[in-house]
């Protein structure tokens, strides 16, 4: 199995368990996040909150992560992300189902979207997310 896809898959479950601290000591100290449609996070802090406060708005949210691959590049710069000697890199979908009740976002709210980690020396040290979906990435999960 690829290195990356090993890392993120130790993030995942550090994630489902609610694991926190450990999934914080995974983050690289110049981790930087890249959203869908423009706008990064820049150092484990930031990236980390972003974690935190999804948890604390949606307690009942469902992540599930699928479809590992060889790394591209989301951003549409290159078709495929370089790696060096001290990094790896995997592509993979996620589903985010938020569980919630409404009214922001809608109900039961779910998020689609396809990212891309690069780690080095085995932390996270670059994320790109782009959205599956086009205009919003947010659909009602009863439809």
């Amino acid at each position: 199995m690829n290195e990356a896809i090993a890392l993120t898959k130790k993030m995942d479950e550090f994630f489902y368990a609610r694991d926190m601290e450990s999934l914080k000591a995974m983050y690289h100290p110049d981790v930087e996040s890249f959203k869908p449609g423009g706008g990064s996070f820049k150092g484990v802090e930031a990236n980390f909150a972003g974690f935190a406060n999804l948890v604390k708005m949606f307690p009942e949210m469902v992540y599930t992560a699928s479809n590992f691959r060889a790394a591209e590049s989301i951003s549409g710069e290159d078709d495929v992300v370089s790696e060096t000697t001290d990094t790896c890199s995997c592509t993979f979908d996620t589903v985010t189902e938020c569980n919630n009740p409404g009214p922001q976002p809608p109900a039961n709210s779910v998020y689609k979207i396809v990212k891309t980690n690069t780690f080095k020396d085995g932390l996270l040290v670059r994320v790109e997310m782009g959205a599956t979906e086009a205009c919003v990435i947010c659909k009602d999960n009863d439809q």
